[in-house]
Parts: C-alpha cells; sequence; structure tokens
C-alpha cells in the first residue's frame, strides 16, 4: 500500500517514477555508429598521410645528405681544396652557401608545410656538420700553408744568396728574411729556445755551405777561404768545410802553377817536370805535376789535330792547282818541314800529270 511521507521527507515533491525503460530510434542509433566510424576512417587517413608526409622529408634529407657529401669530398669538394687555396679562399661561405641554396631548393620542391616542418627539423643537423668540417678543414690547411710558405722562404732565399754570392748586402737580406720567417714559425708551433737555436744554425749553415760550394765551382778557392773565415762560426760541420776547401786550394794552386810553368818552359815536358819536382808540398807537387802531364798532352794533341786539318787542306789545294804556293799561310804555319817535303812532291807529280797518292805511312 502507498507509503505515506514522514518528518524526513517534509517539503520533498513527490517525482513520478516510471517502471518501463527507454529505446532510441533505429535510424538514430545508425547515424550514430556511421559518425564514429567516418570519424576513425578521417583518422587513418590523417595518419596515412602523415606517414608520407614524413616519408617525403626523409627522401629530401637523404637528397641533402648526399649533396653534403659531395661538397666534402666529391670531385670538387672542400676537402680537396689543399694548402693556399683552402686557406686563402672562403671555404664556409662558399661551400655553407651551396649546401644552404640547395636546402631551399628541396624544401621548395615539398608539397606541403608539414612535409617541410619535417625536413627543416633534421635539415639543420648537416649544415652544422659541414661548418665544423670545414672550419677544421681550413685551420688544417692554414697550419700547412703556413709550413709550406716557411720552407719556401728558406729555399728561395738560400738560392738567392747563393747566386748572388759577390753581393754581401743581397746576403745579408737574404739572412734576414730567413731569421725572421724561423722566429714567425717559432712563435706559430711553440717552439723551445733550444730548438729555434738548432734550426737557425742548421739553415745560416746550409746557405754558408752553398755559398762556398758556388765558388769552389767556380774555381774562386780564396776567395771561398776568406768567405770561411768570416763566416766560421755559423758553420756547424766545419771539419767538412775546411778539408774541402784544402783539398779545392790544392787542386786550384796546382791548376794555376801548372799554367805558369807550362808557359815558363814553352811546353817542354822534361824541363816543366824539373821544375815541378821543386815543389815542397806533396800534395800540390803530385798535383802540379799531374797537371802539366795533362796539358802538355792537350796541347800536343791539338797541335796534331790542326797539322792533321792543315796538311788535309794544303794536300788538296796542291793536288788541285798544281802549286804548294796557292796554300794559305795560315795553314803553312802549321806544317812541318817533312809534310811540306812531301807537299812538293805532290806539287812535281800533278804537273807532269802523275796522279799523286796520299801515302799515310810517309806522313805519319
Amino acid at each position: 500500500m502507498p507509503k505515506l511521507p514522514d518528518a524526513t521527507a517534509l517539503g520533498e515533491r513527490p517525482i513520478a517514477r516510471s517502471t518501463v525503460g527507454y529505446r532510441a530510434p533505429a535510424d538514430v542509433t545508425a547515424v550514430g555508429t556511421a559518425v564514429a566510424g567516418l570519424g576513425k576512417t578521417i583518422q587513418k587517413i590523417d595518419e596515412q598521410m602523415d606517414e608520407f608526409d614524413k616519408l617525403r622529408a626523409e627522401d629530401a634529407y637523404n637528397q641533402l645528405l648526399e649533396k653534403k657529401i659531395d661538397l666534402t669530398k666529391g670531385e670538387k669538394g672542400f676537402l680537396n681544396r689543399r694548402g693556399a687555396d683552402a686557406a686563402n679562399n672562403p671555404l664556409l661561405k662558399e661551400y655553407g652557401g651551396e649546401l644552404e641554396k640547395y636546402t631551399g631548393e628541396l624544401a621548395k620542391g615539398l608539397s606541403n608545410d608539414r612535409q617541410r616542418q619535417y625536413f627543416q627539423k633534421r635539415a639543420n643537423i648537416p649544415r652544422l656538420q659541414m661548418r665544423q668540417d670545414i672550419l677544421g678543414h681550413t685551420l688544417k690547411e692554414r697550419d700547412v700553408y703556413a709550413k709550406q710558405n716557411y720552407e719556401s722562404t728558406k729555399n728561395i732565399e738560400t738560392t738567392n744568396a747563393v747566386d748572388q754570392y759577390k753581393d754581401p748586402l743581397a746576403i745579408a737580406g737574404s739572412k734576414k728574411r730567413i731569421e725572421n720567417a724561423i722566429n714567425t714559425e717559432a712563435r706559430r708551433q711553440g717552439w723551445s729556445t733550444e730548438f729555434k737555436k738548432a734550426e737557425k744554425a742548421a739553415v745560416m749553415s746550409n746557405l754558408h755551405g752553398g755559398i762556398i760550394d758556388r765558388m769552389l765551382a767556380n774555381d774562386e778557392d780564396i776567395a771561398a777561404e776568406d768567405y770561411y773565415k768570416k763566416y766560421k762560426k755559423e758553420f756547424i760541420d766545419k771539419a767538412k768545410v775546411e778539408k774541402l776547401l784544402e783539398i779545392s786550394s790544392t787542386r786550384n794552386q796546382a791548376m794555376r802553377l801548372a799554367d805558369k810553368i807550362v808557359a815558363q818552359t814553352k811546353g817542354d815536358l822534361r824541363l816543366a817536370l824539373d821544375k815541378a819536382r821543386n815543389i815542397k808540398r806533396e800534395k800540390k807537387r803530385t798535383a802540379t805535376i799531374t797537371n802539366i802531364k795533362r796539358q802538355i798532352a792537350e796541347n800536343e794533341a791539338a797541335l796534331k789535330l790542326n797539322q792533321d786539318e792543315a796538311f788535309t787542306y794544303a794536300y788538296q789545294v796542291v793536288k788541285d792547282t798544281g802549286s804548294v804556293n796557292n796554300i794559305e799561310p795560315k795553314y803553312q804555319v802549321e806544317l812541318s818541314p817533312v809534310a811540306m817535303g812531301f807537299l812538293d812532291k805532290v806539287e812535281k807529280e800533278t804537273n807532269e800529270g802523275i796522279n799523286p797518292t796520299h801515302d799515310e805511312a810517309v806522313w805519319q
């Protein structure tokens, strides 16, 4: 039976309650299901589009990496720019600018903003890598360039000093440039005082040695000895230089003395050797005798050659003209009495109509 409200329910308004459940119409349920399905489809399509956008961005990024590798170590890559070429040119601006330009072209070729966003998030990586690589390469090649320039300065100024060995001012100028180069290289590489001193000593000794060699090659042994006395303290291997000077001095003194003796004795080998045997120093005496023998032998060989040429010419003249008087005086003076006697015979036979013969046995 119905329950009446008690004191606890005072003020409440009775609500009617149905005992039958509510059911939505069938078409309303179908629409909800369709909407839910469409949402999932749209989400799936968006996920697929997102994957495609990422794929396009990855492809563009791969192309960017390939470009970076080519700009780095390709045929015209910056790693192939070395020495002065790398040190004196703005590689970062040149190669970094080219990569930046290519990055922009790749971004422009993408289809939408989401692809570009994905691409740009990673595009900064190769840019930074290339920047770091270029800076490292440039610093390395600047060091190479500095070393090349240092070595070049030493070699060029040493050669210049040797070529200008008769000019003290030129030698001083070359030495000064070399000293400056050594000081610069010492600061750059942080050489110790001892190492710097050793380097300078080696370079200067080499320069002075080159000048001595040039003087001796030009038979200026006296000048070489004077030069050595002046710069003796700057030579490292003094014993070697002194031995070289001794040998050269002995040789050149012997040559000059031999010339003098041969001239005094008018090429008489016996008289020349007698004079040379009076030389006190053994090495000088031996070298002088050797030079005398060689010089007289060369003179005799040259005289014999001149006589042969003169006789051949004179023989042909007499045979063609029938007279020894047609021989030019410059050839006559080269002919011995024996040769002139033979040519007189040729003249007679030619005028008698006899074909003369050149008897080598008689001439020799």
